[in-house]
C-alpha cells in the first residue's frame, strides 16, 4: 500500500522546524515498502517543542500546535501497533493477496524468514485441510468489504502442521474499495490438539468399553463427561462471543481513515470533528483490547482446568470395573466448589440463586474423580428441575452436614418440579429418566459410585412442586479396601 501522501503531508509540516517531529519512517507504518512489523522498530516520539513566546506570527503557531498533535497521534499509534505486535501474528497483503508486510510472530510460526515471506501469498503456508470451497467464501467475504472469522489450518516450512484463529479485515481505499488486507491471527495449536486428545481417549474408552461388555459403564462415564464439557462448552462460547465482538477490526478503521485524509493530515487533526476524537479513541480502543484479552485468558484457564477433569474422568474408568481408584484425604467443601463452579456458568445464566450451609467436617479419605462426577450431576439436575418449573424464584441449596455414626453427607435441594411418591421408588434404575432428552444413565451411575465409596446416594420430595433433595452420605474413614 502506498502511503507516500501521508508522509509528505508530515515532512511539509515540518520542513521549516529546527526541532521537526520524527518521520513516518522513524515511526513505521505498514506501507508498500517491505517492513517487519517489530516492537523494536516502533521509535519513540521526540518531545514537543517549547511554545512560541511571541506569537508575532499567527501561522508559524498555528502550524507548532498542528505538529504537536501530530506527534501525539504517532506516538499513540505506534504503542497501539506495539501491543498487537506483542501478542498476535500480523500480516498485511494487497488487493491480490501477496504478501506486503509481516511481523516476527509470524516468520517465528511458519518458519520462514521475512524476505521468503514478502512477494508470496499465504498459499505459502496450505496444509490442503480445508476445501476449496472455504477459501472461496473467505475471499467473497473480505472483497465486499467485509471482516472475515475463523479456524485455519496451515504448514510451517519444516512440514509441521499448526491452527491459527484469524481475523482478516479489507484495509479500504477513499472509495470505499478493498485496497489491500490485514490478518490478525492467534496460536490454537495446543488447544485443538487438547481437543483431538480427548475426543481420541474417549473414542478408545468406548471400543475398550463395548469390547469388554461394559457398555452401562461407558455410557455412564460418558455421562458424566458431557456434564463437565457442558461447562467447556459455555467457557469456549464466551471466548469466542468476545473475540467476535472484538473492536481489533476498528484498527483498520481508523487506519482507513487516516489514509482518506492523508493530504490533508494536519487539518484532519485539528479542525475535523472526527480527526481531532481520533487519538483519544484509539488509546481507548487500546485499552479496551487489553481488557478483552484479560478476560480470554481467564476463561482460557477455567476451561483449560475443565479439560483437564475430563482427562482424569476417562483415565479413571477402570475404577467403574472394580478396579481401586486413588483415594486421596480431601476437604468437602472444596470438592463441593469445585462441582458448583463447573456449572457456575450455566446456573448464572439461568439465574439461579445459590445459597451455601457448610457445617464443619473433618477432611475424609475418598475418590475425588468419583464424587466430583457425583455431585456435577447432581447440580446439572437441580438446575434442570428449576429451569423446567417456569418459576423465577429458582433456588438452589448446598449443604455439607455430619449425618449419623461415622458419616457425612452433601445435599443438593432445589425448589423445582419436585418429584412424584411412584418416581422416587425408580429414579435410580438404569435407563429411567424424567427428562424430554434424557438417558437414565446418570443417576444410576452416581448410585453405583457412591456405594463403591462406601456410601449411599438417595432422594427425597414432597411431591410434584415441591422440589426435591438429594443426598450423597460418605463414610468418614473412606472407601472400604
Amino acid at each position: 500500500m502506498n502511503f507516500k501522501p501521508l508522509e509528505d503531508a508530515i515532512n511539509q509540516q515540518a520542513a521549516t522546524s529546527p526541532d521537526r517531529p520524527p518521520s513516518p519512517a522513524e515511526v513505521p507504518f505498514p506501507g508498500a515498502r517491505a517492513e517487519a512489523f517489530t516492537s523494536a522498530s516502533l521509535a519513540a516520539v521526540g518531545p514537543a517543542r517549547p511554545p512560541v513566546e511571541k506569537q508575532q506570527d499567527w501561522e508559524f503557531a498555528e502550524q507548532n500546535h498542528i505538529e504537536v498533535q501530530l506527534r501525539e497521534s504517532l506516538g499513540e499509534m505506534a504503542a497501539f501497533r506495539a501491543v498487537l505486535d506483542k501478542c498476535c501474528i500480523l500480516s498485511m497483503t494487497d488487493v491480490r493477496g501477496v504478501i506486503t508486510a509481516a511481523n516476527e510472530n509470524f516468520c517465528r510460526i511458519s518458519e520462514y524468514s521475512l524476505a521468503e515471506l514478502i512477494g508470496q501469498n499465504h498459499r505459502l503456508i496450505k496444509s490442503d485441510h480445508h476445501p476449496e470451497s472455504f477459501f472461496r467464501q473467505l475471499w467473497q467475504t473480505i472483497t465486499r468489504g467485509e471482516v472475515w472469522r475463523g479456524e485455519i489450518q496451515n504448514r510451517a516450512k519444516s512440514g509441521r502442521l499448526y491452527w491459527v484463529d484469524a481475523t482478516i479485515g479489507p484495509l479500504l481505499d477513499e472509495h470505499g474499495k478493498p485496497a489491500g488486507y490485514l490478518s490478525v491471527r492467534t496460536d490454537i495449536t495446543a488447544r485443538k490438539k487438547t481437543e483431538a486428545d480427548l475426543a481420541a481417549a474417549i473414542g478408545r474408552m468406548v471400543e475398550t468399553s463395548r469390547q469388554a461388555g461394559m457398555a452401562e459403564v461407558a455410557t455412564g462415564v460418558l455421562h458424566n463427561v458431557g456434564n463437565v464439557l457442558n461447562s467447556i462448552k459455555v467457557s469456549a462460547n464466551l471466548v469466542f462471543d468476545k473475540l467476535r465482538a472484538s473492536k481489533v477490526a476498528n484498527l483498520g478503521k481508523a487506519a482507513a481513515l487516516l489514509r482518506e485524509h492523508a493530504t490533508d493530515l494536519p487539518v484532519f487533526l485539528s479542525e475535523n470533528p472526527q480527526g481531532r476524537q481520533l487519538p483519544g479513541y484509539l488509546g481507548t480502543l487500546a485499552e479496551h483490547l487489553e481488557r478483552e484479552l484479560a478476560v480470554v485468558v481467564g476463561e482460557m484457564t477455567s476451561l483449560r482446568k475443565d479439560l483437564d477433569h475430563v482427562k482424569d474422568i476417562v483415565a479413571m474408568q477402570q475404577s467403574y470395573a472394580r478396579v481401586s481408584g486413588l483415594v486421596e484425604t480431601l476437604s468437602l467443601s472444596a470438592l463441593v466448589e469445585d462441582a458448583l463452579r463447573m456449572n457456575e456458568a450455566a446456573l448464572a445464566r439461568h439465574e439461579v440463586r445459590l445459597e451455601r450451609e457448610y457445617s464443619e467436617v473433618p477432611p475424609i479419605p475418598t475418590d475425588k474423580h468419583k464424587v466430583l462426577q457425583i455431585l456435577v450431576n447432581l447440580i446439572r439436575n437441580a438446575k434442570y428441575s428449576l429451569d423446567e418449573s417456569g418459576q423465577t424464584d429458582k433456588r438452589m441449596t448446598v449443604c455439607i452436614a455430619a449425618s449419623g455414626p461415622g458419616m457425612v453427607a452433601i445435599s443438593v435441594r432445589d425448589n423445582g418440579m419436585g418429584i412424584s411418591a411412584e418416581n422416587l421408588t425408580r429414579i435410580f434404575g438404569h435407563g429411567f429418566t424424567t427428562k424430554r432428552d434424557g438417558h437414565g444413565f446418570g443417576l444410576h451411575s452416581g448410585a453405583l459410585a457412591a456405594q463403591e465409596l462406601g456410601g449411599c446416594l438417595s432422594a427425597h420430595s414432597d411431591g410434584l412442586g415441591h422440589g426435591a433433595t438429594f443426598t450423597l452420605a460418605l463414610p468418614l474413614t473412606g472407601p472400604a479396601k
